[in-house]
């Protein structure tokens, strides 16, 4: 039965539709009772909503009973007043219900609404392939693989390509090599038709039985598993639609909401509201009863004057206000990250994907509503209020997030902290006296951690000597180093050259494109002919393998070269300006690592990386992804592909070893070592060894798969065959005789073994570590095809004597033909095939061929942090935000990563999140392992990966922190030990999972978590989740490496995908983009912004923007409610000196909902402060902690306003009733005016207050309120910037509140004339009135001169904040800055 070619693009992508429109319909099922759900959840006690249903209800219930006194006040001038009131106040409450209730269904379906957005532009994108039916771009199959990237070979229009798994649906055919896993559920499909015979459910490892290790003894051929079809059972989709919504509003509550909470909801309504509504009511109770004929009618005084007093506590304004304001700034941050995005450099053109080059950090900061310009912020707020989903404002709001972040995590490294493969940074060769002592004189000098005999300096030798480079063209080896030197540019004239010179005057052409780089200086002198470079090529054979005897006058040094990473071109050159004098060393390296690059079969390297898989039994690092950028050392050497086109690849031979890492960190074998150390060191360094060979079960001990890779290639002219290996030293080390000093081929003893391995341990340890070797072949006897055979765990170099030739063991002696040579090409066919096996020759045979080697050096490779990363956390360190690494690395990787990026590594800085299964057996042993070491890492593998000459004093000085191990330990620590795991930097072996649990312990302690990760992570869904706030980014993908330039098997596709990543959003909607963009939104469902690595984003200078919104959001509601809360007193504190109505509805409503409002905009334009990035912001736990003297200082700076109208009011009234007296009873001697009462002889309300003298009354309430208004924005004033005195502000810096003031104070004057005039007409003929001009002076003298004292108990105020505030930010950096755990003495 013949097999399906798999589903169509188009069908794929309507199942996929289908599966995304089932999940929003189920999303919307669930929700049908959406209006009346979301207004129990708006108006119960829910911190995302601004109202709370007892303060709407008392709300409602105030103002009917405002329209239920109407009628007992007719006969007032103040009865009309009631209606309007009530009315406000039932328009009001109608408002922020609607709002409170819209909020929360925006919050509640905010998920299934971007879904719905992504499901509408996948189908407009989908009519797209009905018209024309076109293939869109997918990632080419033979990609190199890569961590943060999902994605898995699929069947798709009748080919494999590399789909991200986010895009499986059901019936889809994939490939499944052994050892990866399931992503999704799925079924193995028969071949021959019949049942499916393996399922594998989410997260279960693929292993067939044909490919599971089997324990044996000899050296055999390896049992490499073709990659299975397996058939889709559910869609991807399915998972991360599910999980999504599921978290989706279980986020934590952010700090500015839950201040909001405490303050609003907790404090005043609910608490304050209820205390003067008390208090109100029995004083007037009181006055009723006490003094009948002086107040008002019972209605007024039962519920009214009560309405008055809490009217500024209920929800009038503040919902309204709220709301609003968080939209806008949420506005803001969101515009300013557009227009960052839309301003993209132009270097992003580059195929390495060079680090951009952002602007300033205040920039775009100050220009967020300029160059960002308004317009666009009021479009962004329109889109928000609609419910615009994309950024996820409701749920996990970004201006929230970043404005109190205190932690920023990233959960992936390659393509977004780094490139996505290593870059060589070390090159160790050998080297003879007379090229160290030429290096020497230019300042360089043999490593003296690897070299320990004494250095002798020497003259420097004549220019002559240092330029010239083929006087040793005779020698053994100067050929192979030599080869392709046609397109060669000879160094001579370089090396006079300087450093930035030498860097202008090279060519610099894109990675993938199959050019290298080359010098474009040509020396004049004439340059050795193809045919001569060839005939010197490896001149001697067979004979050649046993070393000339080394010079007696020249003795071989190690050297090691450090490289650094260029960026903008995406290479590396030499640290070291004289390192041309070691071209005669380098070049045959250069050469090896361009042919097994340059060389090597996708297919085959897909194997190697199955096998390893396969035996390891979990998905591994393949060796040929890690060392994919080792081809920029061969172009800094000078090589160049068109000489590389002399030589023909033929076979590879692989092998594969898998030991313990006790076996993997063991010195030379004793036959290497026996004749460089006494017997003594031998013994102990045995004891040693046999000491950690005792606990092979131990955690660290665990199984690590070596592979090492011999490519046969054939000179094209004279049909001679070399064979070049790269791998581990170890395993390369034992199949190695000889050395390349540069000059000769010397004999590698024992002491050149040594070094060696010291380089390759400390290498390993930190990085990764390529060692290469060479030889000769005289004839390729049986190895036509590939072959891979794995050695026994139990081997060592010792087991295999002999002394034929390795040519003479194979078994057949039949000659390779273009007909019986390995079709090498990169076809996917082979994936299913797999590797056909070489039975005709014996596999001990095979890898005895290898033997009698020539090693010629090492490199050493690492992941370099792009240079935006370095500064974002030195930016962030100094705004207190820490910066985590969730590294899925070893300890010792991690930490020199992290090092790099400039994270603390010391001590107390890291914790490794891996579960020590035998922790209990660990503590239980000796001394130096019961030590709950930093890193994790057992001291006997320390001590076997340092040199002899290292103090171990020193190294156990990083290794005596005590912290936990394991996920499982943090939380215990917190509770019993100290809070170092909150202040640690980096967490090494990280899980999925484990990272998760992190970020949740860190939430658990008041930490706020914006995480940042690849896009194309599928893994990172449930962590993006679990964040704050979080941002998904399409990482740097890696490009596959051809020699010719033409990318194999896709990789104009792949080019072209990347083209498409830098362009806009809805560039990327279309059908030919679809999958790379689909794959990101779905992927990134959780995230409030998605953007690529390249684009123009400062996070550091988003996180200042949030950070200055939100402190003005503080200042602004603080001083709202301080406004607010100032209307109740001043009105109670009437009331409880048996005054009329300090206030009427009216005026307390203008106050609250246009004046205080108005001012505490004005908050949200001030400048951001210059030490805003400096500051610590407090954690989302104990929030409002000093409440007592936040009490302190209102009481201090706004109840005397309150005090000074009450005293003006009872001023303006006693001068009012003593010109009553003398104008209306002028005749009359009985008539007296109370201080406080009044003409107490009237029979009306408020002994006449009420009716007779209404405009009196009404004249003096607006000058209250002006006098309210007034000391508001003096007040404001003092609130604008909390951090400076007042003395040292420009006025003029503060434009925009000085236009809200201004406008206020029109605003009010405008009011008091209008409703004076009112009043004033209203009032009959005969009726008394009062004017300006009745005012007493002491009034104008009090009330208008007050605010000078204001300003100085306020500014006073301040200055006692700024001390306790200070006090608190030094302590808070100390505790940030401080790992000293239970010693610490913070």
């Amino acid at each position: 039965m013949e097999i399906s070619t798999g589903l169509c693009s188009g069908e794929a992508t309507r199942r996929l539709c289908e599966c995304l429109r089932a999940e929003v319909e189920n999303e919307n099922s669930r929700q049908q009772s959406g209006v009346w759900r979301c207004l129990v959840l708006a108006l119960r006690r829910n911190p995302h909503s601004p109202v709370h249903w007892l303060s709407c209800l008392l709300l409602i219930l105030m103002s009917l009973l405002l329209l239920v006194a109407f009628p007992s006040q007719q006969d007032s001038g103040r009865s009309g007043l009631l209606v309007f009131e009530g009315l406000f106040m039932i328009v009001m409450a109608a408002i922020n219900i609607l709002l409170g209730v819209w909020e929360e269904y925006l919050r509640q379906t905010e998920m299934t609404r971007k879904l719905s957005g992504i499901l509408s532009d996948t189908t407009s994108a989908l009519r797209a392939y009905d018209e024309n039916g076109e293939s869109p771009l997918y990632f080419p199959v033979l990609m190199p693989s890569c961590p943060s990237l999902s994605f898995i070979p699929t069947y798709r229009d009748g080919r494999l390509v590399n789909l991200p798994v986010g895009l499986l649906v059901e019936d889809d055919e994939v490939l499944m090599p052994p050892g990866t896993q399931a992503p999704v559920r799925m079924a193995q499909i028969v071949s021959g038709g019949g049942e499916d015979i393996v399922v594998l459910n989410r997260g279960d490892t693929f292993l067939p039985a044909a490919g599971k290790s089997v324990e044996h003894e000899t050296i055999e051929h390896s049992h490499i598993v073709p990659w299975s079809r397996f058939r889709v059972k559910e869609a991807a989709a399915t998972y991360i639609i599910k999980h999504s919504l599921a978290v989706s509003l279980n986020r934590p509550i952010s700090v500015l909401c839950q201040e909001k909470h405490i303050f609003v909801i907790q404090l005043l309504s609910h608490r304050l509201v209820w205390i003067f509504l008390g208090i109100s009511f029995v004083v007037n109770l009181l006055r009723l009863a006490l003094l009948p004929d002086d107040v008002a009618d019972w209605p007024e005084m039962v519920y009214v004057l009560q309405i008055y007093t809490v009217m500024p506590l209920l929800p009038l304004s503040f919902p309204l206000f709220w709301t609003v304001l968080r939209w806008y700034g949420t506005a803001c941050v969101l515009t300013s990250f557009n227009y960052c995005r839309s301003q993209r450099d132009n270097s992003a053109n580059e195929p390495l994907t060079p680090d951009f080059t952002p602007p300033d950090p205040g920039t775009d900061v100050k220009n967020g509503r300029g160059n960002a310009n308004r317009k666009r912020v009021w479009q962004t707020l329109w889109e928000i209020v609609k419910g615009q989903p994309d950024s996820l404002s409701h749920t996990a709001n970004i201006l929230e997030g970043l404005g109190n972040v205190s932690v920023l995590s990233c959960a992936d490294k390659e393509g977004v902290l780094c490139n996505p493969s290593p870059y060589p940074n070390k090159v160790f060769f050998f080297c003879s006296e007379d090229c160290n002592e030429t290096a020497s004189t230019d300042g360089n000098k043999p490593d003296d951690d690897i070299v320990d005999q004494d250095k002798s300096e020497t003259d420097e030798l004549p220019k002559a000597r240092r330029v010239s480079w083929h006087e040793h063209k005779d020698t053994t080896i100067n050929g192979l180093g030599s080869v392709a030197c046609a397109q060669l540019s000879e160094p001579s004239h370089a090396v006079l050259q300087t450093e930035e010179s030498e860097h202008q005057n090279r060519l610099f052409l894109a990675a993938g494109t199959g050019q290298l780089l080359s010098h474009s200086l040509i020396s004049d002198e004439s340059w050795l002919s193809h045919d001569e470079l060839i005939s010197d090529l490896l001149t001697s054979q067979s004979p050649s393998l046993t070393a000339s005897q080394a010079s007696p006058g020249l003795e071989v040094h190690a050297q090691v070269l450090d490289l650094s990473v260029i960026s903008e071109v995406g290479t590396v050159r030499f640290d070291d300006p004289s390192w041309l004098k070691f071209l005669q060393s380098l070049k045959p390296l250069g050469l090896n690592i361009l042919l097994n690059c340059a060389n090597q079969s996708p297919s085959a390297s897909l194997w190697r990386q199955s096998h390893v898989a396969s035996l390891a039994a979990a998905p591994s690092k393949p060796s040929d992804s890690l060392e994919r950028y080792l081809f920029t050392l061969g172009w800094e050497i000078g090589f160049t592909s068109t000489g590389l086109a002399a030589f023909q690849p033929l076979s590879s031979l692989s092998v594969f070893s898998v030991r313990t890492s006790w076996e993997w960190m063991r010195p030379p074998s004793r036959q290497a070592m026996e004749g460089s150390m006494s017997s003594s060191k031998w013994r102990s360094l045995s004891s040693q060894l046999q000491l950690s060979r005792q606990r092979p079960s131990m955690v660290g001990a665990m199984a690590v798969t070596q592979v090492m890779v011999s490519q046969i290639v054939k000179q094209v002219d004279s049909g001679s065959y070399q064979l070049l290996s790269r791998g581990p030293a170890d395993l390369l080390l034992d199949q190695c005789v000889d050395f390349w000093d540069g000059y000769e081929l010397r004999s590698l003893t024992a002491q050149e073994r040594k070094r060696v391995m010291d380089f390759h341990r400390r290498s390993s340890l930190s990085g990764y570590c390529v060692a290469l070797a060479y030889r000769p072949v005289d004839s390729l006897s049986g190895l036509t095809q590939d072959v891979y055979i794995d050695l026994p765990p139990s081997y060592h170099d010792d087991a295999l004597e002999g002394s034929e030739s390795p040519e003479d063991l194979l078994q057949s002696d039949a000659s390779p033909s273009e007909s019986d040579s390995i079709n090498r090409g990169d076809s996917t066919a082979f994936l299913e095939k797999g590797p056909a096996r070489c039975i005709s020759v014996n596999p001990e045979s095979c890898f005895r061929f290898q033997k009698g080697q020539v090693f010629i050096g090492m490199v050493s490779l690492q992941y370099q942090p792009k240079k935006d990363v370095v500064r974002l956390v030195e930016e962030l360190d100094g705004a207190g935000i820490r910066f985590v690494h969730f590294s899925s690395d070893s300890e010792l990787k991690s930490k020199v990563f992290a090092a790099k990026m400039g994270l603390e590594t010391g001590w107390n800085c890291h914790i490794s999140l891996a579960e020590d299964e035998e922790q209990e057996y660990l503590q239980a042993t000796d001394g130096r392992e019961s030590l709950s070491c930093s890193t994790g890492s057992r001291v006997d593998e320390i001590i076997d990966g340092l040199s002899q000459d290292t103090d171990l004093e020193t190294v156990f000085m990083n290794y005596k922190a005590r912290l936990p191990r394991g996920i499982k330990q943090v939380r215990p620590h917190l509770e019993n030990v100290d809070n170092v795991p909150l202040q640690v930097s980096l967490f090494t072996d990280c899980t999925p999972h484990a990272t998760q649990e992190m970020i949740e312990i860190l939430q658990e302690n008041g930490e706020v978590v914006c995480c940042i990760g690849s896009a194309l992570n599928i893994e990172n869904i449930a962590i993006f989740a679990q964040a704050d706030v979080s941002f998904g980014l399409e990482p740097i993908c890696p490009l596959p490496y051809s020699k010719t330039g033409s990318s194999v098997d896709g990789g104009d596709v792949l080019k072209d995908t990347f083209a498409s990543l830098r362009q806009g959003t809805d560039c990327r909607k279309t059908w030919h983009h679809l999958p790379i963009w689909l794959a990101c939104v779905l992927n990134s469902l959780p995230c409030s912004l998605v953007f690529h690595r390249e684009d123009n984003i400062r996070i550091a200078s988003l996180v200042h923007k949030a950070r200055h919104i939100t402190m003005s959001l503080r200042r602004c509601f603080l001083f709202l409610w301080s406004c607010l809360l100032t209307l109740t007193v001043s009105v109670t504190l009437g009331s409880l000196f048996f005054l009329p109505p300090l206030l009427s509805g009216l005026h307390i409503i203008w106050l609250s909902v246009v004046i205080a409002p108005l001012l505490s905009v004005s908050m949200l334009t001030v400048p951001a402060n210059k030490r805003l990035m400096t500051t610590m912001t407090a954690k989302n736990k104990e929030h409002v902690r000093d409440l007592r003297r936040l009490s302190v200082y209102y009481i201090i700076g706004f109840v005397p306003q309150a005090m000074v109208v009450v005293l003006c009011f009872g001023l303006m009234l006693g001068q009012f009733c003593e010109n009553v007296k003398e104008t209306v009873f002028t005749n009359s001697s009985n008539h007296t005016c109370h201080p406080l009462l009044g003409m107490r002889d009237s029979a009306s309300n408020w002994n006449g207050w009420g009716l007779e003298y209404v405009q009196s009354l009404a004249l003096a309430q607006d000058s209250n309120s002006f006098l309210l208004a007034l000391y508001f924005v003096f007040a404001s004033l003092t609130f604008i910037e909390r951090s400076k005195p007042l003395r040292k502000l420009r006025i003029a810096d503060f434009k925009g509140w000085g236009i809200c003031a201004g406008i206020s104070f029109v605003l009010q004057i405008i009011y008091f004339s209008i409703s004076t005039w009112a009043w004033s007409n209203a009032a009959a003929a005969d009726m008394f009135t009062s004017r300006l001009s009745d005012i007493p002076v002491t009034v104008y003298v009090i009330g208008l001169f007050w605010p000078l004292p204001l300003l100085v108990v306020h500014e006073l105020v301040k200055s006692h904040d700024r001390k306790i505030y200070a006090r608190y930010q030094k302590r808070r950096k100390l505790e940030f800055q401080t790992k000293l755990g239970m010693n610490s003495p913070v």
